[in-house]
């Protein structure tokens, strides 16, 4: 069926999917430069208690220039060498490729091999964050519900097999007691140091949906890194 105001298009080359893994190396590189991106926002920040009534957006975007700044001139291995660009709420498709206003609030694209990635667009380290403020009714339910879903039925990182969930902690929730009752799934440690000031923990969970015409098949689980980050 035809649907006035939308173009039709031939469908898109088959692919491998879903496109290879991203390295240790790189997921620890997106870590850390997430909490050395967050602690030169607080430094930069004259009243830390008005980011009790800030809106995600207000943290993210700061972020997302640190990002900039950082890939520009290399954080460990946070550096253009391996990741290609720094964007932020851009429009994507879901799996279905019916729904195009998807706005991850990070895309942390990574430098592809033209051999396997044929949508340089959708690979990547995709970040979501969520502030988590109980007295303000941001809650790790809306964390799962809102940020963890999205990962799951399709919408965000659909073509990857990891990404990445921030919660901006700011009601001094600790990860350990507050997320595994959200989530009834295993936390796993990471395997390498995490910088003082986050914890980081990492989940795996199954993705019921199958790629659509011309790709076949399941996706398989993704694996989602939790970096819960707090003023102090």
């Amino acid at each position: 069926m035809n649907v006035p105001g939308r173009i039709h298009l031939v469908a898109p080359p088959v692919e491998s999917l879903p496109y290879p893994a991203v390295s240790p190396l790189l997921l620890r590189a997106v870590e850390d430069a997430l909490v050395e991106a967050w602690r030169r926002l607080l430094a930069r920040t004259a009243d830390l208690g008005l980011l009790s009534m800030a809106h995600e957006d207000d943290v993210t975007n700061p972020l997302v220039d640190e990002f900039v700044r950082m890939r520009g001139v290399g954080f460990g291995a946070f550096r253009s060498d391996f990741f290609a660009a720094v964007a932020k709420s851009e429009e994507l498709k879901d799996y279905t490729g019916t729904e195009v206003q998807k706005r991850p609030d990070i895309i942390l694209r990574l430098v592809p091999d033209p051999a396997l990635v044929l949508e340089e667009r959708y690979y990547g380290v995709f970040v979501e964050a969520k502030i988590i403020n109980l007295p303000k009714r941001r809650t790790v339910e809306l964390y799962r519900d809102e940020g963890l879903a999205r990962f799951r039925d399709g919408r965000y990182a659909w073509k990857m097999r990891e990404a990445v969930l921030v919660a901006y902690v700011l009601d001094g929730s600790a990860l350990a007691a507050t997320l595994p009752p959200a989530l009834a799934t295993p936390l796993t440690p990471r395997a390498w140091p995490v910088p003082s000031g986050a914890e980081v923990v990492s989940t795996r969970h199954d993705r019921a949906w199958s790629y659509c015409t011309p790709n076949q098949g399941s996706p398989g689980p993704i694996a989602l890194s939790h970096v819960w980050l707090r003023p102090a």
